[in-house]
């Protein structure tokens, strides 16, 4: 199993850096079955204009502007094995190879860039996650399974002096179907976030820190026909996740530090595509090669309003980079039996929007038992 992050995550400031690296959980994309879906990656940060209360009104002394930052949060959402897995892989799956228990490791690189160059919010980042699951398969048609992952993006910002990071620890249960070549996987996941983010003001570097949780869920199906050595057929995926930010002071610049409100920006997400196969023998090794495309579209927040004060109590406000809501995309990949219970596997998943683009590598084994 393995998880992908989805860019609906990083919405906001503190949230924005929670969001990128929770997955959001983004959901759990199946790393040793044909994978479908949208890579944890989620994705994308937000970056914050803000503007603070009028240095001229009375009480309130000049203020210089601070630099927008936004933490960048994505939930971090789990690639699930399953998703692809119970897409009746003869690569992944045979009975009599260790009929019931299954143990997977997997991990994962994104790079992302987020927004127009000429964007005031436009950035960068970077994200690893490991991942530990154990699945069961209780019955001919079901399987159960749980997962634990670790998540860390490092977000900086291209037109201002200030960087994020965030680190996201995610247990996920899920829950898996496979019959006469209808599949389906139903997922959950909770989490804690940490955060720190510093910014460049003229009067020192402000530095803040604080921490969240993460919630959400992710259901994914289809249908595979089978062609000889072919197997393809439609997926469809719908994933929510909520992220919520503490509230934090900033400290180290004087006049230019600031307080931020808390935040909770959420994602919900639609996928629909299809997905193809095709099961062949290397050197005596079974070996499988796959393809998936799909088309994204974002319910959730696309931008998000950020709040707080300045030093001398001012009031301030301002949005978040807006996040194109519709992306395109793939996942491909290759896996491989390397013993009777060893299944191995490589991929590549990408992420395409009007503004935004995410690439992911990952890999990962599984020994079943």
């Amino acid at each position: 199993m393995a998880l992908t992050i989805p860019r609906h995550h990083l919405r906001n400031l503190i949230a924005a850096s929670l969001l990128v690296s929770a997955g959001g959980t983004s959901s759990l994309r199946a790393q040793f079955a044909p994978p479908t879906g949208t890579p944890d990656v989620p994705p994308p940060i937000t970056i914050v204009t803000v503007t603070p209360g009028d240095p001229g009104d009375p009480g309130n002394p000049p203020v210089t502007e601070p630099t927008p930052t936004a933490t960048t949060t994505t939930p971090t959402e789990p690639k699930d094995m399953k998703d692809v897995k119970n897409m009746k892989s003869s690569v992944t799956y045979n009975a009599g190879c260790g009929d019931y228990f299954e143990l997977f490791i997997t991990g994962s690189g994104t790079y992302g860039d987020m927004g127009n160059s000429g964007d005031p919010g436009h950035f960068y980042f970077d994200r690893a996650q490991g991942n530990l699951g154990l699945e069961y398969h209780f019955a001919q048609d079901w399987t159960v399974g749980t997962i634990l992952s670790y998540a860390h993006v490092d977000s900086s910002y291209g037109n201002f002096n200030a960087s994020t990071t965030t680190d996201s620890y995610l247990p996920t249960l899920f829950v898996a179907y496979d019959h006469e070549g209808w599949w389906a996987n139903l997922s959950t996941t909770d989490g804690y976030d940490t955060f720190t983010e510093q910014r460049g003001t003229p009067s020192g570097q402000a530095n803040g820190a604080g921490d969240g949780w993460q919630y959400g869920g992710k259901l994914i199906g289809g249908y595979l026909f089978t062609n000889g050595p072919w197997s393809y057929g439609p997926v469809v995926d719908v994933h929510g996740y909520e992220v919520n930010a503490s509230g934090f002071n900033e400290d180290g610049a004087g006049t230019n530090d600031l307080h931020f409100n808390h935040e909770s920006p959420y994602s919900v997400q639609t996928q629909f595509g299809g997905l193809v196969r095709y099961d062949t023998e290397v050197g005596g090794m079974q070996v499988e090669p796959y393809l998936s495309a799909s088309w994204q579209h974002e319910y959730g927040d696309a931008s998000q309003l950020i709040t707080g004060n300045t030093s001398t109590g001012a009031a301030f406000s301002g949005n978040s980079v807006y996040i194109d809501r519709d992306s395109a995309l793939i996942d491909l990949g290759v896996k491989a039996k390397v013993s009777c219970s060893v299944d191995v596997f490589l991929g590549y998943q990408g992420d395409i929007g009007g503004n935004f683009l995410t690439s992911t590598a990952q890999g990962g084994v599984s020994v079943s038992f």
